[in-house]
């Protein structure tokens, strides 16, 4: 029996949507590295201080999960994820121009985590 190509295309897009969204857990592996990229700007950056992307981030998400919930049911998952995916890699874009904390905050944090909230739930809603 053949397999229906839609559901093939439908795991690989779920499974690339989740690795591209399951990067913003990799916050104190690379933390160490935006902090060492942040010291040519700042000497002053500490470690402690690049941490706390990773809850900034998550906040981000958590506020922006229900909408992108809403969302999903009132245009379908497939605008919701692109939407969210689009808010994702604006900041994620812009963050490679961020020469301070704040802007990193801002950016990588933020709206890296609230297109990871809009986006996320998406697949997990249309099974």
């Amino acid at each position: 029996k053949m397999v229906d190509i839609k559901v093939v295309k439908s795991l690989i897009g779920g499974f690339l949507i989740h690795i591209v969204l399951g990067t913003l857990y990799i916050g104190g592996n690379i933390a160490v590295y935006l902090a060492s990229y942040l010291r040519k700007f700042d000497s002053s950056i500490r470690i402690e201080e690049v941490i706390a992307i990773t809850p900034i981030a998550m906040f981000g998400v958590n506020t922006t999960q229900y909408i992108g919930t809403r969302l999903c049911w009132k245009i379908g998952p497939r605008w919701t994820i692109l939407i969210g995916n689009i808010v994702l890699l604006i900041g994620c874009f812009s963050a490679s121009f961020c020469t301070n904390i704040y802007a990193l905050f801002t950016t990588y944090a933020a709206l890296y985590g609230m297109g990871v909230g809009l986006a996320y739930m998406s697949p997990v809603i249309i099974n």
